[in-house]
Order: C-alpha cells, then sequence, then structure tokens
C-alpha cells in the first residue's frame, strides 16, 4: 500500500527504492495485469497446487441504485438514527437464491464457504491454489512478507463468470493493491526536553504541540463521560506484543501527556507482521495524534497485509464497532483497479447508512499523485480520498507561531519531502454536495474533467500538516509531517464534536459544504500551490472559497460544534429511493470498465 503520509522531516535528497518491506518504493513499470506484490519479497515464486489459499467474494447489493441513492439521502440528513447491519443486510444484502448461486459456483469447484460477514456483502471462501485457479482463472504466487509469513497471492485479477456478473462486484484478499509507503527515513530529535517540549513548541522550525493547535482550530473538549471509538487501518504489526517498539512508543507519548491508552487490535485476515520501519512510524502517528487531540477516546486497529486493504476497509464497516473510520494509506486513482474503486464505494456507502464517518488522507504527491509509484507525471488524486462518500483531508502549513495573525499556506514542503494532494477525479462524478463549489470553479476544471456530469474535486479542506512531534519506533522524539497528520487531527477532532452531541455524525461533507458560504466554519488558505515537483505550473494554486489544494479551508471546530447542535434539532427523514444524476452515472463508469 502506498502510505502517505507520515513524511518525516527530511532535509537530504532521499532516493526512492523499492524494496519489499522497506520504507520506500521504487518507481517500476509494473506487468499487465498483474497487481504489484506490495510488502513482499521480490523473490517470490509460483505456489504449490495443494497450499491452502483464502480470499473475499464481495456480492452487488439487491439494488445497487437504491442503496447509492439512499446513502446520498442519509447523508445530507441531520446525525439521527442509522442501520445496523443487521438491518443493512435486510434491506440491501442479495437474495438467498443469489447468494445460493455464488456458493454453488464455488462449491462445486472443490472450495468452501463460509457465512456470509454482517451486512450480507462478503462471502468468505478457502480451498487449494489448484481449485482456486480454475475457480477465478488465475495463477499463483507465493509471497514473503516482512516478518517472515508467507501469504499466497494472485497474478492478474480474476474473471467473473458471465452467468455470476450481475451478482459478483469483486475479490479481494488474494493481490497487493497496489498500496505502498513512500515515506522517507526522518531524523530523530534527540535530548532529554523532547517531552517537555512537546507540551509547549510553537514555531515552524521546533514544532507545534497539541495544545497550541487545540487552540488555533477550537478543537472542542474530549466529554470522558462518552465512549467514542475511532477504527485506524494499518499494515504493521500493531498489538505484536505489549513490550513491541511501537508499543513501548505509544505509551511512553501517552504518559508524557499524561493521558491514557484505550486500544484494542483486529487484525484482519492473520493481521500484518510488517515491522518495517515506514510502517511502524506511519502506525504511531495515527494512534499518538488521536490520544493527544481526542484524549479519552477509545482506538480500535484494524491491521491486515497490504493484499487485505479491501477485507481490512470490508470488516471495519461490517463489525461496525468504530463510529469514525480513519485511513492514512492510499493509491494512486488512475493506476487502481475499477474492481477495487468498487468495493470500496460499496463498503463507504454501508458505513454512510451506518452513521460511519470516513477520512481519509488526500496524499503527500500534491497535484501529481501516480508520481512515486511510476505510474506517470499527469495530474492525478489519491482514492480512497476521492471516494465520494470519504472526507478528503489535505494540508496547511504556516510561515510562524500559531495564532490570530498566523499566515496558513498550502502545504508544500522540502522539509517534509511532499505537498498536499488534490485535484479533478477521473472516475466519481461530481457529488451533490459539491455543486456549488464546482460551478465555481467549473473553468478551472472544465478541460480535466472527462465526465459529462462533473467530476468530485479533491480535497475537502484542510489541517495541519507540519511540525509534529511523536515517539517513533527505533527512533524515539521525531519530527513528522504529511496529509497523514491531517486527516488524523481531523478525525481526532470529530471524536471530539461526537462526544460532546452522543450521536453519529455519519457522512459530514454535506454538513461542511453547507456552512463554507458566508460562514465562520471555514478559514481559506490563500497562499501558495500544490505542485510539488514543478510539473504543472499554476495547478493548483489557493484562492477563493475552494481551492483544489486544501479545499475548503480549515475548519473552526468551535463553529462547527455550535451548528451540529443546531443541525441536530432539523428531524430526520425516513429512507427512500431518489433516482438521481449521480448515482445513475457511476453506474454507467462502473459498467464501461
Amino acid at each position: 500500500m502506498k502510505s502517505w503520509r507520515a513524511r518525516i522531516s527530511n532535509r537530504l535528497h532521499v532516493v526512492l527504492v523499492v524494496l519489499v518491506s522497506s520504507v520506500i518504493v521504487l518507481a517500476v513499470s509494473r506487468p499487465v495485469a498483474v497487481p504489484p506484490i506490495s510488502g513482499a519479497l521480490v523473490n517470490h515464486r509460483s505456489a504449490p497446487d495443494n497450499q491452502r489459499v483464502s480470499f473475499e467474494v464481495v456480492l452487488r447489493p439487491r439494488n445497487e441504485g437504491k442503496l447509492l441513492a439512499s446513502a446520498w439521502l442519509r447523508g445530507s440528513q441531520p446525525p439521527g438514527p442509522y442501520l445496523t447491519p443487521l438491518q443493512f443486510a435486510q434491506q440491501y444484502a442479495p437474495s438467498p437464491d443469489a447468494v445460493d448461486l455464488v456458493k454453488d459456483y464455488f462449491q462445486v469447484r472443490g472450495l468452501a464457504t463460509g457465512a456470509l460477514w454482517s451486512g450480507g456483502l462478503v462471502v468468505p471462501v478457502t480451498g487449494s491454489v489448484a481449485q482456486a485457479s480454475k475457480a477465478l482463472g488465475v495463477g499463483f504466487d507465493v509471497a514473503k512478507l516482512s516478518g517472515g509469513r508467507r501469504v499466497v497471492v494472485a497474478d492478474s485479477y480474476p474473471t467473473i463468470p458471465n452467468s455470476l456478473r450481475a451478482i459478483i462486484a469483486g475479490v479481494t484478499g488474494l493481490f497487493a493493491n497496489g498500496y505502498f509507503p513512500v515515506t522517507p527515513k526522518g531524523l530523530s530529535i534527540r535530548g532529554p526536553s523532547s517531552c517537555a517540549a512537546l507540551r509547549r513548541e510553537n514555531a515552524p522550525g521546533q514544532g507545534y504541540s497539541p495544545s497550541v493547535v487545540s487552540r488555533y482550530y477550537h478543537l472542542a473538549r474530549f466529554d470522558r463521560a462518552r465512549t467514542v471509538t475511532v477504527g485506524i487501518a494499518e499494515f504493521a504489526a500493531v498489538g505484536a506484543s505489549r513490550s513491541s517498539p511501537l508499543e513501548r512508543s505509544v505509551a511512553d507519548y501517552a504518559h508524557c501527556l499524561g493521558v491514557g491508552v484505550h486500544l484494542q487490535v483486529r487484525p484482519v485476515n492473520g493481521g500484518s507482521t510488517n515491522t518495517a520501519r515506514v510502517h511502524l512510524v506511519e502506525a504511531a502517528l495515527d494512534i499518538e495524534t488521536l490520544l493527544a487531540y481526542a484524549p479519552g477516546v477509545h482506538l480500535l486497529v484494524y491491521t491486515a497485509s497490504s493484499g487485505n486493504a479491501d477485507a481490512l476497509y470490508l470488516r471495519m464497516v461490517s463489525e461496525d464497532q468504530a463510529s469514525i473510520l480513519l485511513t492514512t494509506w492510499g493509491s494512486c486513482e488512475a493506476d487502481t483497479p475499477s474492481q477495487q474503486l468498487r468495493i470500496e464505494q460499496l463498503a463507504f456507502a454501508e458505513a454512510t447508512l451506518q452513521g460511519q464517518t470516513v477520512v481519509a488522507a488526500s496524499g503527500d504527491d500534491g497535484s501529481s499523485d501516480c508520481l512515486a509509484n511510476g505510474g506517470g507525471d499527469g495530474l492525478a488524486v489519491d482514492n480512497p480520498a476521492s471516494q465520494p462518500m470519504v472526507t478528503a483531508v489535505g494540508g496547511e502549513q504556516f510561515d510562524g507561531p500559531l495564532g490570530k495573525r498566523t499566515r496558513a499556506l498550502v502545504f508544500n514542503s522540502a522539509t517534509y519531502a511532499g505537498a498536499s494532494g488534490g485535484g479533478v477525479s477521473k472516475v466519481f462524478a461530481e457529488p451533490p454536495y459539491q455543486h456549488g463549489v464546482y460551478r465555481a470553479i467549473k473553468t478551472q476544471v472544465a478541460r480535466l474533467c472527462p465526465l459529462r456530469s462533473g467530476c468530485r474535486l479533491v480535497p475537502d479542506l484542510a489541517m495541519i500538516a507540519v511540525g509534529a512531534r511523536i515517539d517513533a519506533p527505533h527512533s524515539g522524539w521525531t519530527s513528522v509531517g504529511g496529509t497523514s497528520l491531517a486527516a488524523s487531527v481531523f478525525a481526532a477532532g470529530l471524536a471530539d464534536l461526537e462526544s460532546r452531541i452522543g450521536e453519529r455524525l455519519g457522512l459530514v461533507n454535506p454538513w461542511l459544504y453547507s456552512l463554507a458560504t458566508g460562514g465562520r466554519a471555514f478559514r481559506p488558505v490563500v497562499q501558495g500551490g500544490n505542485d510539488y515537483r514543478h510539473l504543472h505550473p499554476e495547478r493548483f494554486r489557493a484562492g477563493g472559497d475552494y481551492s483544489l489544494a486544501t479545499g475548503l479551508g480549515t475548519p473552526n471546530f468551535g463553529v462547527l460544534l455550535a451548528s451540529l447542535r443546531q443541525h441536530l434539532m432539523v428531524p430526520v427523514l425516513p429512507q427512500h429511493w431518489v433516482r438521481t444524476r449521480f448515482t445513475l452515472h457511476l453506474r454507467e463508469v462502473f459498467d464501461a470498465t
């Protein structure tokens, strides 16, 4: 997985290399239709016919158009009652006959099928390599992951039989999805004053303490009387042992701030054994940031190998244990197979109906998201940030201490080796909540959007992306930045809000965009751009009420809290299917791929 985005402060030139379980990835050309093996040794071999393999078959909902339209309708309404996974299954899962057709197909070929996951869209399948190869029309290799674990990966995406194409959305669990870590090595900040400095720093060259950042964004004080759970997607060996470097770093950081740690780990399909420093730093940044900005929050860390990325997202949604879902990992949208995009779209639609808020970092490669992984230097955005039912968080940086007179700029930093990801989706149509901002910048994006009904714009907003001091595994106190930091701070801010109002927030994008016009909810970023590698001059510059570098700008959580309290007094309308131009266009896009 292309993790983004714990950009570690480093003024040295870093050469990106693709090493299996290493921190960084080399720009290499990919074999046609063969997913790259992320986190695995290069010297893999063909899998023996009798080796056991497991994967998940993701089913199309009973009525995909109705599901997407209902998700949009619910997302545009105030917080309130949401569906449970059981209720979701009753309304949207495929019929028992359709499920039986899928199970029969695999069982006839000797594979075993398990019970449907909660929500009714996922069928687990197990069997031998020979059986799976015949059923899916693919070959298999054995790859060795970091930590010594060997896994079976497919050498191409499967061919779904014509008789099942109307039922099966895709298959996950057998492929490295193309998500890779791209974080360079960092500089440790040593010395006995590090913990003390964490409480008081407020300068670009030193860092910004959580207390200073909280005041700057007017973060609400977390109400410890209520339990709020944030689910975090990680592809590192989290929870390996209480004495592991990551667990020790988190404990030391929490002790420094005087906060408790409420953390559980949920391995998905065996979890992750990846102990590469870059993966551990990414996990430390996500966890420690949430502890700092939402003290008292409960953390549920879902961990998997990168080949199980979509299975991880589906598990986070089907279990429905966390109300806020955070991912600081991603892949260039243009390089992401349509099957993967569709599976994630279904998962996030279910999350919306269940009242789960999905937050994603927008990436650290600025306006050219594919470049880091060898996908070309064209304009591109990151997935899953480009998914319309996800809140995409870009980054901002500052020219001085945080305060009333602070000048905010687009995150674009040689020190942190990255820039705020943003641009125009080439896959997802313009969502209803962006109609206003899309019209405002239509002349800027008209030539960039290939879709007749307009395109999804990324990001939605921006948060601090520089100057975070964390306790990093194997390194101690380290200065990090990037949109991983920005997304984690925003997710913590949402947890603070949820603790104050006592309701899940669900899809927040329609509400946030409704506050952006003529109010005090957002402060626009008015200087800088995200063309980090100087490939596309003037793409994309800050300015106006919305930009393709920082979205709506940076939120004032005090204003958001006051708005939420008023928002809650509006009744929630019953759900029904509204046939929308957006829904139909999305289906056309996927049917054509």
